[in-house]
């Protein structure tokens, strides 16, 4: 049995270890762990290519949700993927700055193709670990939009934060939003 200081130390050992493999799940819901890979490579591309300080923030499982921005991209095959981000506070803009290397302080489409490219590149990988496991995802190209709700079963919003910015991942495998 562990108890609740056990499992205070096994999250502060995996933060102080640096491993997102081991982070990520701290932070999903209840009931998300189907997202986990996905989260993951989000997260790890985020490390490698616009900040190596961006942590998780605690992720939560909606029907509904109200997209700021949203930047999207299909997965097609499999479980029907759909992912994107959307501004949470300026964070669009720090991921397109981090990926172009050149600063942006409005969310503009330059800001939405640039994370679109982030997002394909997210994607990629995804879907090339899937292929691994023998799940065959073609991936679409990205959607970019402006201020949109959006439903459907069990989405994933798990932001991140980059420097003082936030940006939410948004993502489910039941066929895309509403």
């Amino acid at each position: 049995m562990v108890t609740a200081a056990g499992q205070q130390n096994k999250m502060v050992e995996a933060i102080k270890s640096g491993d997102i493999e081991k982070i990520v799940p701290l932070f999903l819901p209840k009931g998300a762990e189907e997202y986990e890979d996905i989260v993951t490579v989000a997260l790890k591309t985020i490390v490698r290519c616009i900040d190596r300080h961006a942590y998780p923030l605690n992720g939560a499982l909606v029907n509904k949700v109200d997209l700021v921005k949203p930047v999207s991209q299909e997965l097609a095959g499999g479980d029907g993927w759909k992912v994107g981000f959307s501004d949470g506070k300026g964070g669009l803009c720090s991921l397109a700055s981090g990926f172009a290397k050149e600063e942006f302080t409005v969310v503009d489409e330059d800001v939405q193709d640039a994370v679109g490219e982030l997002l394909n590149c997210i994607s990629g990988l995804f879907a090339t670990a899937q292929s691994n496991k023998g799940i065959t995802l073609e991936l679409m190209p990205p959607e970019m939009g402006d201020d949109v709700s959006v439903s459907g079963s069990d989405i994933l919003i798990m932001p991140f934060g980059i420097g003082d910015t936030t940006v939410n991942f948004v993502v489910t495998n039941k066929k895309g939003w509403r």
